[in-house]
């Protein structure tokens, strides 16, 4: 039997359509997992026993509900927020604690679906720190001042409150500044846990919030002070299982609940009541949990560790089984490898050792993590670390990605056998991957604002004589806000206005903001010399109302194309609200292709601007048959990521450069002027293209 499945395994055919169909299936539950319900399905109420020392009488079996990492924005409603109040409530906590990240967005955006938060229900009230994300969006004092007047929220900036009951007992619950101040220069916002803990007895119990483990282990690490349970979120259990690897080497502290050795100290990290950025959670979706501590008196002993045991057991075995069966399955010892050379059994061997990898990892994380912490689960067993099921599918969608490239590999090992000799030495693997991933993001964050000039030319039908050689630069996806500012905008204005260019294309995706947040970041953009058409993007849709942005930009001079035309040196120039316009409900905010190109000559060539290239052929073949010679867009920013790049391009039909829709219609898509995001650039540097047009002669 062994050799059939060795044959199985080694099949090219079945190991490409086994990757696509896990890469398929983990996707899709994630998306469908963090689009359902939460409060339904997948959002756990995880109870806790936590036994403090000294406890007072009157205070045992007091309760408190962990909430972090709410995430009220784009893609969290009001009624998803609803719930989550709804179910909270209905625990009759004694406390509920908000750990941060509550909010993704800015104020005049979002207040609104926070309003139920205000409906809340605890004996003693609702607690906030704040999280690294109400720092990415405007003012954060704007923010900390909505909860405190409307939502009848405490917020604790390195302050405490003292919680007493009827007999006089009380309890210090104290909140920290997130982490992540210390990198900021914002004026009276940075952690500090010694003044947070200033005031709280050490006679008396004391519960820390704090948004970040790193946060919290430096807080244990260098603060003498009583502190019996901190309470922690920020890692999500990972997310993705992309970034399950990362967030658990880049946090102290992972998922579950930790005891510090030698100390009194107890933390407990959730993973979220939400997730973070795209509705997919391929990890810790089933994870998404609202924690419920129930304190109890007189702490003796260690709890359960059986979740570290079993995590710790399954990585033995895995490793004895593939070490014991692993040669004879991926073929290191095949005849039928030694028949076709060396380098055939070493390419074999190398697969087999990017399977055994994960588990390694896995292994040497557990025993270095079981020598610093103990993992304790409550009587009940419904606590448990993230860390205790085995993510099987990352190993074998680690080797199924090796096979795809199986040919790649050997064709390179043939041409340099050194590179053989170097990938087998394990040592060398580790340092590679950890070199790579370090100068890949280092340099796309160092290139991600450097704006490159490029240029290509067109030829099209009809073009006028006096128009022959015209040029015209094309922006797109500048995305002013959080993370581009003013400085930003100007260089490229700077950029276009040294360029000998007849009119600037804008296709959309110019802010990503409220307009009263971020005016002054586009200023910039009423300098640019040329006549300037613009279009929206799907961004432009995303804060209130985009029209406000339609009249800033006519204000500027802008000729704002929204489902119209306007005749420039003999070329018909034409743009269409953005495709998802309709979403909106603003009246005339419709993708509307055949309005915006009624009445275009139809013997002078035609350029439409549409931000996304998924409406190009609903363009070239438009109803009414109208002439287009020219569609320029935006949107897919060449995926940005190279993780998402593939994604990207196996989605959206056109990806990035120059197309030929029909035999009368070209499409050009653009990487983006900017980033959308975090600031890196890891496929495509950021671009302004200049479009030069040419007569078919």
């Amino acid at each position: 039997m062994w050799p059939k499945s060795a044959a199985i395994f080694k099949s090219r055919k079945f190991s490409t359509i086994l990757s696509l169909l896990l890469a398929l299936f983990l996707t899709g539950a994630g998306f469908a997992a963090t689009r359902s319900t939460p409060v339904v399905f997948y959002f756990q109420v995880n109870r806790v026993n936590v036994k403090i020392r000294n406890l007072p009488s009157s205070f045992d079996g007091f309760s408190i509900a962990l909430l972090t990492d709410i995430h009220v924005g784009p893609t969290v409603d009001q009624k998803r927020v609803l719930k989550i109040v709804t179910k909270t409530s209905a625990l009759y906590p004694d406390v509920v604690a908000i750990s941060g990240d509550l909010v993704d967005g800015f104020p005049s955006n979002l207040a609104e679906r926070t309003k139920p938060l205000a409906n809340l229900k605890s004996k003693y009230g609702v607690y906030f720190v704040t999280g690294n994300h109400e720092y990415y969006h405007g003012d954060v004092d704007q923010w900390l001042h909505y909860f405190t007047t409307k939502l009848n929220i405490t917020v604790l900036r390195n302050t405490h409150r003292n919680l007493c009951s009827i007999s006089g007992d009380c309890i210090c619950i104290a909140g920290v500044d997130d982490y992540y101040t210390e990198r900021l220069r914002i004026h009276n916002h940075r952690m500090d846990a010694e003044r947070a803990l200033d005031g709280c007895s050490n006679a008396q119990p004391v519960i820390l919030l704090v948004h970040q483990p790193n946060g919290a282990s430096k807080i244990v690490r260098n603060t003498k002070k009583r502190i019996d349970l901190i309470l922690s979120g920020h890692t999500h259990g990972g997310q993705l299982y992309i970034l399950w690897l990362f967030a658990y080497l880049m946090n102290a502290f992972m998922y579950g609940h930790y005891r510090i050795k030698d100390s009194g100290t107890q933390i407990y990290v959730s993973s979220g009541v939400n997730y973070w950025g795209p509705p997919v959670g391929t990890v810790s979706y089933h994870h998404k949990d609202c924690g419920c501590f129930r304190i109890e008196s007189n702490m003796s002993g260690w709890c359960s560790m059986r979740s570290v045991y079993f995590a710790f057991a399954i990585s033995i075995t895995c490793i004895i089984f593939l070490n014991l069966f692993g040669f004879q399955i991926f073929g290191v010892y095949s005849v039928d490898d030694y028949r076709r050379g060396n380098r055939a059994r070493q390419l074999s061997t190398i697969r087999y050792e990017f399977y055994l990898l994960p588990f390694s990892v896995f292994t040497y994380f557990r025993v270095t993590q079981f020598a610093k912490f103990t993992l304790t689960s409550g009587s009940n067993r419904s606590n448990k670390d993230q860390a205790s099921e085995y993510h099987f599918f990352k190993s074998i969608f680690s080797f199924q990605v090796v096979s795809c490239f199986h040919r790649f590999i050997n064709k390179c090992f043939s041409i340099f056998p050194s590179l053989g000799k170097l990938c087998l030495d394990k040592h060398v693997q580790v340092a590679c991957a950890l070199t790579i991933a370090f100068f890949l993001s280092f340099i796309s964050y160092l290139l991600c604002d450097t704006v490159v000039v490029k240029h290509l030319p067109i030829k099209v039908n009809g073009l006028p004589a006096n128009a022959n050689g015209i040029q015209f630069a094309l922006i797109s996806d500048i995305h002013a806000g959080a993370a581009v500012c003013r400085e930003q905008v100007e260089k490229i204005v700077d950029r276009v206005n040294s360029q000998e260019v007849a009119g600037v294309f804008i296709v959309g995706d110019v802010v990503d903001a409220p307009r009263e947040s971020i005016v002054d970041r586009v200023k910039p953009l009423r300098f640019l010399e040329s006549k300037t058409f613009y279009v929206s993007g799907n961004h432009e849709y995303y804060y209130g109302n985009a029209s406000e942005w339609f009249e800033l930009f006519e204000q500027y001079g802008f000729e704002v194309l929204n489902n119209r035309h306007v005749n420039f040196h003999g070329i018909c120039v034409a743009g269409v609200s953005d495709f998802s316009s309709g979403w909106s409900g603003l009246p005339n905010h419709k993708f509307d292709p055949v309005k915006a190109l009624r009445n275009c000559p139809q013997t002078s060539p035609t350029i439409v601007l549409s931000h996304n290239p998924a409406s190009a052929k609903e363009i070239a073949f438009n109803k009414a048959h109208l002439r287009v010679d020219l569609i320029l867009s935006g949107h897919t920013h060449a995926g940005q990521f190279y993780t998402v790049a593939p994604i990207v391009y196996l989605m959206l039909p056109y990806y990035y450069g120059l197309y030929r829709i029909s035999s009368e219609t070209q499409l050009f898509v653009t990487a983006g002027t900017l980033y959308q995001g975090a600031p890196m650039k890891m496929v495509f540097m950021s671009e302004i293209w200049i479009i030069k047009l040419y007569s078919v002669s």
